[in-house]
């Protein structure tokens, strides 16, 4: 069969490290914001993002997009989906609210 590969980006170091990542070969990557909020020193996020974890989800969109790579989101708010989708994102999971 076939498998269906995801990298999970979750700190400041993945992203830092994305195109060593995306060097595998993996389906999609997926970003989950609340995680990086925290390793990254910020806090739980509530209904807006930290701008450090937006800068660093569209790190990973740029680097997915130019590898034409599956671009998924994990526990995005509700309300940033259609951006996120109007910006290339190929799969979002919201947090909901």
């Amino acid at each position: 069969g076939e498998l269906f590969a995801v990298a999970i980006i979750e700190s400041g170091e993945a992203v830092g490290n994305i195109h060593e990542i995306l060097e595998a070969p993996l389906s999609a990557v997926m970003v989950v914001p609340g995680d990086m909020s925290i390793d990254l020193g910020l806090g739980p996020p509530g209904a807006d993002i930290h701008p450090e974890v937006e800068a660093a989800f569209q790190t990973v969109r740029r680097a997915c997009q130019a590898q034409d790579r599956v671009i998924c989101g994990c526990g995005d708010a509700t309300s940033r989906i259609p951006r996120r989708l109007e910006e290339g994102w190929q799969f979002v999971l919201p947090l909901g609210g």
